[in-house]
């Protein structure tokens, strides 16, 4: 960090050169996604040099509360602060160069890579989020009466609007969800109305999605399993069929409810339930 730049965003309108690293990135990509890389690469670049004045931590603080560098916490920005103004100035002070300038980048241009990769990321998801979860009329239309009631005994989540948001945060916020698996799927990961209802936290979906990755993982990698493939692909097929039903998320759920009942209630499983599959119906085109 503190590393010099060759021409940063001008406040006048100069505009800085693009690196060959955006080039390359952009190079056989659709114009709709290199205007995103584009978008990204500017708000994150424009961003990283130092402020008249600003010192290596105020300049830290300042790209996280703007949401470049979210992930450091205060002890790490602390630290990272007086590395930079040791690399910088010097332990003792010996280099004597006065203070950070306007021409100075607060992060590297691999960290700035890196982050201006995450925000793309981060949009692409959001705009697949919006695109898979169900619409303002499917979320109506699954709250039937007998929903709702199942719904409001469990003390679950009710109101359509929120339910909306609620599904497209849980798919956003879902680490293990990029936005490649996103493109391949055609209506919302199941575990996202479990969240969004109420019936279980983001963090036990986050672990029952762990658990299940795991399971299916340990299936694939059987030696067994994989000669079976060659021996009986018919056999195979119908095998790991099985494993995707016996691995599925609710099953899952209904599984811990059974062993773990403080942690996982039965009673908010079954009415989420009750919503996911009515949501499920209208998503596929049935009445």
């Amino acid at each position: 960090m503190g590393e010099k730049t060759e021409k940063v965003q001008a406040k006048g309108g100069e505009k800085s050169t693009p690196p060959e690293w955006l080039d390359r990135q952009l190079q056989g990509k659709s114009e709709a996604e290199q205007k995103l890389w584009q978008s990204a690469y500017s708000q994150v670049h424009e961003q990283n040099h130092f402020m008249k004045g600003e010192g290596p931590v105020p300049a830290l603080e300042r790209l996280r509360k703007q949401g470049i560098l979210s992930d450091l916490s205060n002890n790490d920005i602390l630290k990272e602060g007086r590395q930079m103004a040791k690399d910088q100035l010097g332990v003792h002070g010996d280099k004597k160069k006065g203070a950070f300038t306007i021409h100075d980048v607060v992060i590297t241009n691999d960290k700035e890579k890196e982050i201006v990769g995450k925000v793309v990321e981060t949009e692409k998801k959001q705009e697949q989020a919006k695109r898979l979860a169900p619409t303002d009329e499917q979320i109506k239309s699954a709250l039937t009466p007998d929903v709702v009631e199942k719904l409001r005994k469990a003390g679950l989540n009710v109101d359509a609007a929120t339910l909306k948001d609620a599904i497209v945060k849980r798919m956003e916020d879902d680490k293990g969800l990029s936005s490649a698996d996103m493109e391949k799927m055609k209506g919302f990961p199941v575990g996202a109305p479990y969240v969004a209802t109420g019936a279980v936290s983001g963090k036990q979906m986050d672990s029952l999605l762990a658990e299940q990755k795991k399971t299916r993982d340990e299936k694939l990698q059987d030696k067994s399993f994989q000669a079976l493939k060659e021996s009986d692909p018919a056999e195979y097929k119908k095998q790991w069929i099985q494993q995707l039903k016996d691995t599925d998320i609710g099953k899952l759920l209904h599984k811990h409810a059974e062993t773990e009942p403080k942690q996982y209630d039965l009673a908010k499983i079954d009415a989420a339930d009750a919503l996911i599959k009515k949501l499920q119906e209208l998503q596929k085109g049935k009445s």
